[in-house]
C-alpha cells in the first residue's frame, strides 16, 4: 500500500450535519471539536461566495465536501433564511445525499421507509 505521502487523492464517506442560523449581531459562542474543526467564522452570503472563489484559486483551503454542499444547498437555504416556512421546507433528515465521484457508485444501505439516497 502507498504511504499517506504518496497518495494524491483521498476519499471519505461520512455524514455531515449543517447548522444554519440567524446569528445575533454580537455573534454566538461555538466550541467545536478541535479534532474535527480547524477554524470557524461567521460570514454573510457575499463573504461565503468570496471564500468559495478563493478556494477554487487555491488561496483558501476548504474541505471538498464543504464546497460541494455549499454549492448544492447553502445558497438556496440562504435565500429563504428570513422566511421560516420556506427555510423549514428545505429540511430533509431522511435522505443521504452523495457527491462527487461516489455519487455514481452503488451505496450499501439497508432499505427502510425512514431513509432514501439522493444523487
Amino acid at each position: 500500500a502507498d504511504s499517506p505521502d504518496e497518495r494524491v487523492e483521498f476519499g471519505e464517506h461520512e455524514i455531515d450535519y449543517l447548522f444554519v442560523a440567524r446569528v445575533p449581531a454580537g455573534g454566538m459562542l461555538m466550541v467545536p471539536n478541535a479534532n474535527e474543526v480547524s477554524a470557524t467564522r461567521f460570514v454573510d452570503e457575499a463573504g461565503m461566495r468570496k471564500m468559495l472563489a478563493q478556494a477554487r484559486k487555491g488561496e483558501l483551503r476548504l474541505t471538498p465536501w464543504f464546497e460541494m454542499i455549499a454549492e448544492e444547498f447553502l445558497f438556496r437555504w440562504w435565500a429563504d433564511l428570513h422566511d421560516r416556512p420556506k427555510l423549514l421546507a428545505h429540511r430533509d433528515v431522511d435522505s443521504i445525499f452523495r457527491f462527487g465521484e461516489c455519487a455514481a457508485e452503488p451505496m450499501q444501505v439497508e432499505p427502510s421507509e425512514s431513509n432514501s439516497v439522493v444523487s
